[in-house]
């Protein structure tokens, strides 16, 4: 018999293509382990439905139409927290694409979620690692967990394109140099994501069995480049 998944209850309730439930069950992971360092697919969580039952709803922001459903997650405690889920097709961001609809495009991501209330008591110490630091920008720490983290640079005004540029470099090759001489490897560098605003500039890190030696070394290599002097303060851990 195979072990109970946390979103179970839901996958009973509405049908549900195989693709959809396993992009749904892996970045859905994902999110909740970036949001609030926690792992829902531990065992010890679960999602249930509301009084009326899961149902799929459709909400639009400007062109995009985002699939919603809303629950409630009940944590190792037996505390039932609500949340709402919601995905869009990445090639089709204007459709509303339904459960059942089998996509390789799918995106998925917490609309409410309950990151005091679970991230609390989870916080890392990184003193340690804080002081190892010498890059000429503060920086704030809210790790929860070293298996991935977000580096969010913060400007001291808009980014230009060119700063944009310089700093994704320095990230790029700090990640690669790192990978040539460690044996414990930064297993992935996301694409790194800028505000609309051009005042922060977000890159995620899977760090592998890197850990925090790893954030130290970037850290270490955007303070030592020219374009540290556009960066305001660097936050690592959630994305924020």
């Amino acid at each position: 018999m195979a072990p109970a998944r946390w979103f179970d209850m839901l996958a009973a309730e509405i049908r549900m293509a195989p693709g959809f439930a396993a992009a749904l069950e892996t970045q859905l992971r994902d999110h909740a382990r970036t949001l609030a360092g926690v792992d829902i697919a531990s065992g010890d969580y679960s999602l249930l439905p509301p009084d009326q039952g899961f149902t799929v709803t459709f909400r639009t922001t400007g062109d995009v139409i985002v699939g919603v459903i809303e629950g409630v997650l009940v944590d190792p405690s037996a505390f039932g927290h609500p949340v709402v889920l919601g995905w869009r097709a990445t090639a089709a961001a204007g459709e509303r694409i339904q459960p059942d609809q089998a996509r390789s495009d799918l995106e998925f991501f917490w609309l409410q979620f309950p990151i005091a209330e679970l991230s609390a008591g989870t916080r890392v110490d990184t003193a340690a690692i804080a002081s190892q630091v010498t890059a000429p920008f503060p920086v704030d720490w809210d790790v929860h967990h070293w298996s991935s983290v977000w580096l969010a640079l913060h400007a001291q005004r808009a980014f230009t394109a060119d700063e944009v540029a310089a700093l994704i470099a320095v990230v790029q090759r700090a990640v690669r140099d790192w990978n040539a001489r460690e044996s414990a490897k930064i297993s992935y560098l996301a694409e790194p994501e800028i505000a609309p605003d051009r005042t922060a500039l977000r890159c995620y890190l899977d760090l592998g069995a890197s850990g925090a030696a790893a954030v130290v070394a970037v850290l270490q290599a955007l303070g030592a480049a020219p374009a540290a002097a556009t960066i305001a303060r660097v936050v690592v851990g959630r994305q924020r």
